[in-house]
């Protein structure tokens, strides 16, 4: 059975989402921490560098606020925890929108406050507000 949006944003979080992504997939992020990313392999490897490089997988959680959709929209609101790689506890809230065709995830806009994390992983070279 092929899921629409509304039943897929149950399965947007990492690593998850791999098994759910279109092959033509764009991943739109703030400009200021990567911009949009665009295909199944550079999504793939920004996701893995991104839950990889900075924090320790084995830390990640997310408590869910609110999730809600329609057949090609959804979005769903959470807090995600996690210790960073510096040993640093990290919380952020996050908001994430999927649209879907076929069963897959065609796009995800990805939200969060890029000041908190900036400072919170102490990234040089990133733009501060």
């Amino acid at each position: 059975m092929t899921m629409n949006a509304a039943e897929l944003i149950d399965h947007v979080l990492y690593p998850e989402c791999l098994d759910h992504l279109a092959d033509d997939v764009e991943w739109v992020l703030p400009v200021s921490v990567g911009g949009t990313h665009k295909g199944k392999v550079a999504v793939l490897e920004m996701l893995d560098g991104v839950m990889t490089q900075f924090y320790d997988p084995t830390t990640i959680s997310a408590d869910v606020i609110t999730a809600f959709g329609t057949e090609n929209f959804a979005t769903m609101v959470f807090v995600m925890s996690a210790t960073t790689r510096w040993g640093q506890a990290y919380r952020n809230q996050y908001s994430i929108t999927i649209q879907t065709a076929e069963g897959k995830i065609t796009r995800v806009y990805e939200l969060c406050d890029t000041k908190n994390l900036f400072d919170t992983m102490d990234i040089p070279g990133t733009m501060r507000a």
